[in-house]
């Protein structure tokens, strides 16, 4: 393998040795063999097991853990044909509601579009139910996550992580 550099900066790896016009289309300054694996990161390769470039995969890998554990979170849960938020504040709002209701009230409850449903105390609690299943999926999603992230040890590894909270609850 060979890597090419452009001052310092190593911006071509290739298994084939270059020729003069390559390089200058590439912008090469130097062109060196190596026995070494390199991986792109942003604009530059870097040794597979370079620790702040895996380090900085890592960080980047969390960050869109959390944005898609944060959307699956928030994406609510569909009861009886109506979707309803799955936030915190809806959790504390059923809680409070269901603890005043008798068994055979009903009540209006709407979903995230304003849609409503006649409600009993049953179908609140039902409702409640599917937020704290989806709840305990998302959470449970991103500590795994998490290991795997940490357990990485080069880019590859990281970049290999998939991140899919779309299984249904």
């Amino acid at each position: 393998m060979y890597i090419g550099f452009q001052g310092e900066k190593i911006t071509f790896y290739t298994e084939n040795v270059l020729s003069e016009y390559d390089m200058q289309l590439h912008c090469i300054d130097k062109l060196e063999y190596t026995e070494d694996e390199y991986i792109k990161v942003d604009d530059e390769y870097v040794l597979k097991t370079d620790e702040k470039a895996v380090n900085q995969a890592k960080e980047a890998k969390v960050i869109e853990n959390d944005t898609a554990r944060d959307e699956a979170l928030n994406q609510g849960v569909e009861y009886k044909g109506v979707l309803f938020d799955s936030d915190t504040d809806q959790k504390v709002n059923l809680l409070a509601m269901v603890s005043v209701m008798d068994d055979e009230q009903t009540i209006i409850w709407y979903g995230k579009d304003n849609q409503p449903l006649e409600c009993d105390k049953q179908d609140l609690i039902n409702i409640g139910g599917l937020i704290t299943l989806l709840h305990s999926f998302c959470w449970n999603k991103n500590a795994e996550i998490k290991a795997l992230i940490n357990r990485a040890s080069t880019i590859e590894d990281v970049e290999n992580i998939e991140i899919d909270y779309s299984e249904e609850v």
